[in-house]
C-alpha cells in the first residue's frame, strides 16, 4: 500500500479506509485480561529495550503504565515523566493491536487488501496503542492522512498521538543507539 495510496483516488481510499475499519473491529474482538503477547506471555519486541523486556505478561493497564515510567525515570525527570504520562488515558482497554499497521504491512492488489504482515509487535496493547501507532508522525503521507480521517472520524487526538510518539522515540533513542 505504502507504494500506491499517495496515488489513489477519494473512491479508493474510501475502499481501502473500509476494509481497515472492518479489519480493525475484527482485530477488537479478540480479549485479554493482560497486555503482552499474543500467546499471553510478555511483549518481546521493539517497544521494550532488548536487557528490559519485561518478565511477564501484564495484569492492569497501571502495571503496563508504571513500567513505562520506570523506563523514562532512567532519562528523565520525574516532571517531565509524569507529565508526559499525564496525556495518555488514565484508563484504557486492553485490546488486541498488530501496533505497526502502516501501508508498508498492508498489501493490495489495486485497491483490495490482501494481506497484513509483519506482526512483530502484535498483542495485546491499550486501547489507543494502535491508533497511535497509525498516527505516528513519521509514517505521514497525504494519502495515508487522507485516509486516516476516514477510518477514523471526528476529532485527532493529537495529544495522545504526540505523548505516543514522545514516548516510543524516547526509547528509541535511549535503549537502541
Amino acid at each position: 500500500l505504502d507504494k500506491t495510496i499517495d496515488n489513489m483516488t477519494a473512491p479508493e481510499l474510501t475502499h481501502i479506509a473500509q476494509q481497515l475499519q472492518k479489519i480493525l473491529a475484527e482485530m477488537q474482538l479478540l480479549r485479554s485480561k493482560t497486555l503482552g503477547s499474543i500467546t499471553g506471555k510478555p511483549y518481546d519486541n521493539c517497544f521494550f529495550p532488548p536487557h528490559i523486556i519485561p518478565n511477564h505478561a501484564f495484569s492492569s493497564y497501571s502495571e503496563f503504565m508504571d513500567f513505562y515510567r520506570y523506563i523514562l525515570l532512567h532519562f528523565c525527570t520525574e516532571s517531565f515523566t509524569e507529565d508526559l504520562l499525564s496525556r495518555l488515558p488514565r484508563n484504557a482497554p486492553i485490546r488486541f493491536a498488530h501496533a505497526d499497521l502502516l501501508p508498508r504491512n498492508i498489501i493490495v492488489d489495486g485497491t483490495t487488501i490482501t494481506g497484513i504482515i509483519d506482526w512483530a509487535t502484535a498483542g495485546f496493547w491499550p486501547g489507543y496503542w494502535e491508533y497511535c501507532c497509525m498516527h505516528e508522525p513519521h509514517w505521514s503521507s497525504p494519502g495515508w492522512d487522507k485516509a486516516l480521517k476516514l477510518i477514523f472520524p471526528g476529532e485527532r487526538r493529537q495529544t495522545e498521538i504526540d505523548a505516543f510518539s514522545m514516548l516510543t522515540t524516547i526509547v528509541d533513542q535511549f535503549f537502541y543507539c
